[in-house]
């Protein structure tokens, strides 16, 4: 058996913190409509005890979303989102240039159609991290517990403002700093997974979202068997 999965077993329907020695850590690259892929992992972690057993959750852009609905047990309720409201032009249409993608129309949805449940998230103890872009300063992450729960949409509204795809940004917190998806001319898995492993974490599962994303991780980084599944 894979060390990371035995590890993570040992935690089958318990809850973090617990005092066996090790930082478990999930991650959740971005990837907008290719999310649905790891829906299946997803489901299948929650559905073996598991969704309380990471230490810590590392995600970029669409893995936000993924990552909170998993959060707040709501995880096939999430993944429904997919193909029953995202799966038409309200929200991709390349014939509407100004806005591509609508953002909007997904928070909407988010909020009144299939609501998040933002109070359940923010009283996990599991660490959630996000990868963002302020525009005054780079990359930095947000750990959602420091956010409002009437910001929290906000924030994930940030994460899938793709550039070039959705205009603007997103004002957050009493700075009204702004935020945006960072820009996907870089490889920005590959970032979020080098920083994660550059972290305390003992044992790191990634959910892929694409085959793309999973050859560029593999072809950038050196990931040590033992601790990476």
């Amino acid at each position: 058996m894979h060390p990371v999965i035995k590890y993570l077993l040992a935690r089958q329907n318990k809850q973090i913190p617990v005092d066996d020695g090790r930082k478990i850590v999930l991650i959740l690259p971005g990837g907008l409509m290719t999310g649905v892929r790891g829906a299946g992992a997803r489901i299948g972690l929650s559905e073996l005890g598991l969704a309380d057993s990471f230490n810590a959750i590392y995600v970029i852009s669409a893995g936000l979303a993924s990552a909170s609905y998993f959060l707040s047990k709501q995880t096939r309720l999430g993944t429904s989102i997919y193909y029953e409201d995202l799966a038409s032009r309200k929200f991709i249409n390349v014939l509407r240039p100004w806005n591509v993608v609508n953002i909007d129309y997904f928070i909407d949805v988010a909020r009144r159609v299939k609501p998040l449940n933002i109070r359940s998230i923010l009283a996990h103890p599991t660490k959630l991290y996000v990868r963002i872009d302020r525009k005054d300063r780079g990359i930095e992450y947000i750990e959602v517990h420091n956010v409002p729960d009437n910001e929290y949409l906000s924030l994930m509204e940030a994460t899938v403002s793709l550039p070039f795809l959705h205009p603007g940004t997103t004002k957050i917190g009493e700075n009204h700093y702004h935020y945006k998806d960072p820009d996907f001319f870089e490889d920005q898995s590959s970032a979020l997974i080098q920083d994660v492993l550059d972290s305390d974490a003992t044992e790191i599962i990634i959910i892929y979202n694409n085959f793309g994303q999973q050859r560029s991780v593999r072809k950038t980084l050196a990931l040590p068997p033992e601790r990476v599944l």
